[in-house]
């Protein structure tokens, strides 16, 4: 009879793990340590972005607030309208819920206050002086900030507002609440696998010691072989243990016989694997030779894998990547190199960038190189610096020329009155165009993130005609342009944004208006046809050429044009007029021929059947 170990039972007296069961045990303990504490961080990274979400939300609210409250007081306090600031104060205070909403004057005094006993001048004083910027509060739950305020003839004063930063609790607490219910189930779960998986652990542990055992030296069929009436496992691992001797030495022949075998089948899989990846791999030996080339490289090197392989490589690569792969070969290169290689101007062209890496065995020279198309990268960086310069621009031309019309008020206005009103028209119409440009950059981030909404409501047409006439005539004089709005009888009321759709139209005006050459024409019409609103603005400016009307209408889009060129503009408003519509319902439409005009059809629809 052959000698047998005989295990133990499945539980050790005064031992809560069964034989065998430390291993799993610690890895499931590992498991639920690794699942709550990601649970935890992601408890602490949800309200931690929630809380930075509501932050950022109320200062832009707040800025905003400002820089509205900022140019409505101004014009009150040039026309001392004091006790028309103060109630507008009292109304925003309460209606923004802000803890502090006044203004102050340069020797601390409140002229202006939310709260009406906080006031301590009665009237406004002739002259003010020039009021400091207030130092932010310490206080992390409270937002304040400060806005200058400029009055002529008086002097400058501050608009502070402060408001406080509240957190909806129960959000909070629901979103930890969901987290722990979401732990909660994984760690049931995979307690519930767990104990699925600890009834096989008993033989699993006998197993193992006899692993253990084998590990340590003991070769003995009857050392190593247990009871078979435990469980399959066992009679399995007898089985094994019995023909373990038989089958040492055909088994290593077996193995060799199958690498052998097995290595072709492996090298192809691991060339259709190189072939699948999208970047391009070259091997190079020390002769400047290619081993090997994958398909991205024969690709992005306009050739062939056969014609790359066992020939120069200098006769593909260019002489930039060229001189890193003979350093790399040469022994020079001890890591990662790479250049970048501009042949856009090649048929077909792009930006390939080449990353080389010498390799070292058994002291035989060789480098792998890396080969990356990275023409879009290249291009989205041109376009956004092009942007940032162009709004640059934009935002400088509008500034420099407030600062010196003010600066010429301020020195000249009081001997001349009338080039005074001059400077403040100027500064009037430079502040309206910044606040266009900056509404303009908002809006495209709002419909970027999807976060643009409607307010809509019965719009009358008129209303927004007659803001474009006030708007644009002085424009359309300046350029002896001819500006002329032709409308039916009566117009529709549409249900509409009336904001949106007042900054759509005043964004086909303006294009309009701005190429249009010195003396040229632009109509306004307006139709109502088949259920819908058509609005057509037509110029007799530059036109547009044929390639380029399917882009006008991206965000940031320029044509090359130098007549386009010579004009400023982000390339915005018309992108930013089509989405509005498009929110609406609608659409816009493009007719145009070069050097001779240019119609853009506004299309709303769904008419309301009132009539104005």
């Amino acid at each position: 009879m052959k000698p047998t170990v005989v295990p133990k039972g499945p539980r050790s007296p005064g031992r809560f793990l069964m034989r065998g069961e430390s291993v799993i045990a610690s890895t499931g303990l590992l498991l639920a340590a690794i699942l709550l504490t990601c649970m935890v961080a992601m408890g602490y990274w949800m309200a931690r972005v929630q809380r930075t979400s509501l932050e950022s939300v109320r200062v832009r609210e707040i800025e905003s607030l400002g820089d509205l409250l900022t140019q409505v007081t101004e014009r009150l306090l040039v026309l001392d309208e004091l006790t028309t600031v103060r109630r507008l104060l009292i109304d925003v205070g309460r209606t923004c819920e802000l803890q502090r909403c006044r203004i102050v004057l340069a020797d601390g005094s409140v002229l202006a206050d939310a709260d009406p006993a906080n006031i301590t001048v009665t009237d406004a004083p002739l002259t003010w002086g020039v009021a400091g910027v207030a130092a932010p509060g310490d206080d992390p739950d409270l937002l304040s900030r400060s806005f200058p305020l400029v009055v002529a003839r008086r002097g400058t004063a501050r608009l502070e507002l402060t408001a406080g930063l509240n957190y909806p609790k129960r959000a909070y607490w629901e979103t930890q609440a969901g987290v722990a219910v979401i732990a909660s189930i994984a760690l049931i779960a995979l307690l519930l696998i767990y104990r699925r998986m600890r009834r096989r652990v008993i033989a699993l542990g006998i197993i193992r010691e006899a692993l253990l055992d084998l590990a340590n030296g003991e070769r003995s069929p009857e050392a190593l072989s247990m009871r078979g009436n435990l469980a399959p496992e066992a009679r399995a691992w007898n089985v094994l243990v019995a023909q373990n001797q038989k089958l040492r030495k055909e088994l290593v022949s077996t193995r060799a016989g199958e690498m052998l075998s097995a290595r072709p089948s492996a090298d192809r899989q691991l060339q259709e694997m190189c072939d699948a990846m999208r970047q391009g791999i070259i091997l190079v030996d020390k002769e400047m030779k290619a081993n090997y080339a994958n398909g991205a490289a024969a690709v992005y090197l306009s050739s062939t894998a056969k014609k790359i392989v066992g020939a120069d490589i200098g006769q593909f690569v260019p002489k930039e990547a060229l001189d890193l792969i003979k350093k790399a070969v040469g022994g020079t290169g001890r890591s990662w190199t790479f250049v970048e290689v501009d042949q856009r101007d090649k048929n077909p062209g792009g930006v390939l960038r080449f990353k080389v890496r010498p390799l070292r065995r058994e002291d035989v020279s060789a480098a792998m190189i890396g080969i990356d198309d990275v023409t879009q990268q290249r291009v989205a960086d041109e376009a956004r610096n092009a942007f940032i310069t162009q709004v640059t621009h934009e935002l400088r031309a509008p500034l420099t020329n407030i600062r010196l019309y003010t600066e010429q008020a301020i020195e000249d206005g009081d001997q001349d009155p009338q080039m005074r009103g001059r400077c403040l028209n100027v500064i009037s119409q430079e502040a309206r165009r910044l606040e266009g440009i900056v509404t303009d950059m908002l809006s495209v981030a709002e419909i970027e993130a999807g976060t643009m909404s409607l307010r809509k409501d019965d719009v009358r047409l008129e209303m927004l005609i007659e803001a474009l006439k006030a708007d644009y005539s002085g424009l359309a004089d300046e350029k002896n342009i001819t500006l002329e709005f032709k409308l039916p009888p009566k117009l529709p009321v549409i249900h509409a944004d009336r904001d949106k759709i007042g900054l759509a139209l005043h964004n086909l005006v303006n294009n309009a208006l701005k190429y249009t050459p010195d003396g040229g024409r632009v109509e306004v019409k307006v139709d109502v046809k088949d259920g819908n609103m058509i609005i057509e603005v037509v110029d007799s400016g530059i036109g547009i050429a044929e390639a380029d009307i399917g882009q006008i209408f991206e965000r940031f889009f320029r044509a090359n044009d130098p007549k386009v060129s010579a004009v400023t503009g982000s390339g915005l408003g018309l992108a930013l007029a089509r989405e509005v519509v498009r929110l609406h319902g609608g659409d816009i439409r493009v007719e145009s021929e070069v050097g001779k005009g240019s119609t853009f059809s506004m299309v709303l629809p769904a008419l309301s059947a009132k009539a104005a």
